[in-house]
């Protein structure tokens, strides 16, 4: 079964720094992924405005002059219109026919899509469904330049169903790649420093604490083997640098149990030395009083048989006499 504390602290640590690295990893691609909806949302919203705008021009025309002063005004109009820099606006009719190109003049009155043309292309095609009885659409493909070039495009396109017009605008991609692929970069770099400055960081604290963990555990090893006069490097004050300062100290107190214990027993030592000199001087001295007194006990017997020698010789004499 796992369990996370079978597991090395340097090796937490790693892991904690991968899952943040990928945690990094993924909100850049989020990240990422959010700016190109939302570029491709600006430009949507930037064309629809375009294409409200002409349209709104249009039908003012319309509504004020007659249909082919106001066809023509409005293909002047649409000719001299542009936004953000080169960009433009093209109509077709529902039958594919080029009725305004402001760039490329050439084709106004070629029927565009044709299988084999330089025009061809399934797009057109989708462009007038998309467009046809007023309504609208958006639609992505492949745009190919008039230098052979190609490129990603998003176009809209809206009918005008009185004259049967649709209007389109696009923009190219590519620009959107461009600021995407720029912020690819940008973050890139910022999760790449930030990955670094965490490695670091993360060696750092490892170093930090395993290597205080191991030389406490080698104390406690030695300490294990009866060494109670090993000290642990305290090398800062954190709860590491606490741990160590307090088992020095523990191993200091009992260092000073042990001494006091063994100067204690000394000193009974000691003690029980003199007590039993003490002992063996009473004992000599009670042994010399015995013999003194066996002495004198001898002493005392043979002087009560001197009295009583000298005695007997007196009644002995009295008697004589």
């Amino acid at each position: 079964m796992f369990k996370l504390g079978d597991i090395a602290v340097s090796r937490k640590l790693m892991l904690l720094l991968s899952l943040a690295l990928v945690g990094f990893i993924a909100l850049l691609l989020i990240s990422a992924s959010a700016l190109q909806r939302n570029l491709m949302s600006e430009r949507e919203a930037r064309l629809q405005a375009v294409l409200d705008l002409a349209m709104s021009r249009i039908q003012a025309l319309a509504a004020t002059l007659p249909a082919p002063q106001a066809q023509a005004e409005a293909r002047a109009m649409l000719n001299s219109m542009r936004f953000d820099g080169d960009n433009y606006l093209f109509v077709l009719d529902e039958n594919r026919r080029m009725l305004v190109h402001p760039v490329r003049p050439e084709l106004v009155g070629q029927q565009m899509g044709e299988s084999g043309s330089a025009t061809a292309g399934a797009h057109w095609q989708r462009m007038v469904d998309l467009g046809r009885g007023g309504q609208q659409g958006r639609l992505e493909y492949q745009w190919v330049s008039p230098s052979g070039e190609s490129a990603q495009k998003l176009s809209l396109v809206a009918g005008y169903q009185p004259w049967g017009w649709i209007l389109g605008s696009g923009v190219l991609l590519q620009d959107i790649q461009a600021t995407i692929w720029s912020q690819y970069q940008l973050m890139g770099g910022a999760t790449l420093l930030v990955t670094l400055l965490m490695g670091l960081l993360g060696f750092a604290i490892s170093r930090s604490i395993v290597n205080p963990l191991a030389e406490i555990n080698r104390a406690m090893q030695q300490v294990a083997a009866g060494d109670l006069v090993v000290s642990i490097p305290v090398h800062g004050k954190d709860e590491l640098g606490a741990v160590a300062s307090c088992t020095n100290q523990g191993l200091s107190a009992i260092r000073h149990a042990l001494l006091e214990a063994s100067q204690g027993a000394g000193n009974v030592a000691d003690a029980a030395l003199r007590i039993a000199a003490s002992a063996e001087q009473t004992n000599q001295a009670v042994n010399s009083q015995r013999d003194q007194l066996a002495q004198l006990a001898t002493a005392m017997n043979e002087m009560s048989a001197t009295i009583a020698d000298v005695a007997g010789h007196a009644e002995n004499t009295a008697r004589d006499t």
